[in-house]
C-alpha cells in the first residue's frame, strides 16, 4: 500500500462508522462503474454455484447477529 493510500485509509479510519460505510460504498460504486471487479473471473464459477445453492437451499446460512457472536469469541481466545 502507497503512502499516499495508507495516510487516506487512517483518516477514513478516524471517521464515525456511518460515514465509513459511506465511502465504503461510494468506493464500491466507483470501482464497479469503471469496471473494476472485486474478485477475478476465476471465481464467477464458486460465485455461480455458491448462489445456486443458496436458492436451492442448500447453503448454510448464518446471521449477522451469529457472525459478530463467533468473531467476539475468536476475539477472545
Amino acid at each position: 500500500m502507497s503512502p499516499d493510500v495508507q495516510s487516506i485509509l487512517q483518516q477514513a479510519l478516524s471517521l464515525p462508522p456511518q460515514e465509513q460505510w459511506a465511502l465504503i460504498d461510494a468506493l464500491q460504486t466507483a470501482a464497479v462503474e469503471s469496471g473494476g471487479r472485486p474478485y477475478d473471473e476465476s471465481w464467477d464459477e464458486v460465485v455461480r454455484q455458491r448462489s445456486a445453492d443458496f436458492d436451492a437451499g442448500q447453503a448454510q446460512t448464518y446471521t449477522w447477529e451469529e457472525v459478530q457472536a463467533e468473531l467476539r469469541r475468536r476475539e477472545q481466545a
